[in-house]
């Protein structure tokens, strides 16, 4: 899904690395259209960034559609070097999983 480089052309993150298939929201009602959505696949530019450089931002706005944005700069910078390092050792791509705590 994704590979490391520069999110807009501005600073490190991890950027969509090849095509994905997407259920795009078209009536906009912030749910889950599976039944009436329409998949989509291609570059979207679907990335992991930060939502702000220098404080917590939990305003995610329509043009990180589809993105994996973290609120926390500093957390976000740490994920960064851990991909970086790990880009070193096996390969400049990456997946990512994510679950709620309370489901462990």
């Amino acid at each position: 899904m994704w590979k490391t480089g520069l999110h807009r052309g501005r600073y490190f993150a991890l950027v969509q690395k090849n095509p994905v298939t997407v259920i795009r929201d078209y009536n906009n009602d912030d749910k889950i259209d599976l039944a009436s959505g329409r998949e989509e696949t291609g570059v979207f530019f679907i990335n992991h960034h930060r939502g702000n450089a220098s404080r917590e931002s939990f305003k995610i706005g329509k043009w990180s559609a589809g993105c994996l944005v973290n609120p926390h700069p500093r957390i976000f910078e740490i994920e960064m070097e851990i991909f970086r390092e790990a880009a070193k050792i096996w390969g400049d791509s990456f997946t990512l999983t994510l679950i709620k705590e309370s489901d462990l």
